[in-house]
């Protein structure tokens, strides 16, 4: 009997841990972060398209194509701190990025400053990590909000990567660990093919002059943004030449602008 009943417990912690990890259909809420910011589910059938999905708006102020990783950052932002981020065509460049705009203040701008996984400064809460175009987040990167850090773990929030509730209780999307000493502070990978190029933190004390490039509306630009950075200029490589290669579902919609 005992062993009827281990066998039986295993199978439904087996099966608890399938629906766990399973995708949810598109605009599924997969939990609720800081500020009461919502993440959404981003899985889309192939037959959808991303780009055809709706723009969303927050304060009548653009965040992005729902429900897309760049669209919860700028979204997170806009909520918890009133700044935005400007124009992007793929998540790997906000990392090139210098400022953000205050929503409430016309005109007013401050610094958006980035760092390197395993330098010196650790992210903050509201920091946003930034992955390279390369293995699991090929062509596009990935853009992630930073929502706890300790010595041992950084939790993020995200969309459009698992596309799975949280558990009960939960406040974050993954939980990435992290390694680190007096002089480095460095977060491991989540995916064996994965490079983590740093994050981006907004110092709200620090106002700079508005950038020369427009700033996030419905309709952007696609090219405008600079490429700085070695590890960011691989993106030019990967979005040339590894457009067409077969990839996972969820790269087929990550333009995020």
């Amino acid at each position: 009997m005992q062993r009827i009943t281990t066998a039986l417990l295993l199978a439904l912690s087996v099966a608890l841990c399938v629906v766990a990890s399973s995708w949810t259909p598109f605009g599924t809420l997969l939990g609720v972060t800081d500020g009461n910011v919502e993440v959404f589910s981003c899985h889309l059938e192939p037959e959808e398209e991303a780009l055809d999905q709706d723009a969303n708006y927050v304060d009548d102020i653009y965040t992005g194509v729902e429900w897309q990783c760049v669209e919860l950052a700028r979204r997170y932002l806009l909520v918890n701190k009133r700044v935005v981020f400007g124009n992007v065509d793929y998540a790997f460049q906000i990392f090139n990025l210098t400022s953000v705009r205050d929503v409430d203040h016309d005109g007013v701008h401050y610094a958006l400053n980035a760092y390197a996984n395993g330098g010196a400064v650790r992210p903050e809460v509201g920091s946003l990590l930034i992955w390279s175009p390369y293995g699991e987040m090929e062509i596009t990167g990935h853009v992630a909000v930073v929502v706890a850090v300790t010595d041992t773990h950084v939790d993020i929030v995200e969309q459009n990567v698992e596309d799975s509730i949280w558990p009960e209780g939960q406040k974050y999307s993954r939980r990435l660990q992290v390694k680190q000493n007096a002089t480095s502070f460095f977060i491991d990978k989540w995916y064996e093919k994965e490079v983590l190029i740093g994050w981006v933190t907004a110092d709200l004390k620090t106002q700079v002059d508005a950038p020369s490039v427009q700033l996030a509306t419905e309709v952007e630009s696609v090219g405008d943004v600079a490429l700085v950075g070695f590890l960011a200029s691989i993106g030019i490589f990967f979005v040339a030449f590894r457009h067409f290669k077969d990839r996972r579902p969820r790269h087929d919609y990550d333009l995020v602008q």
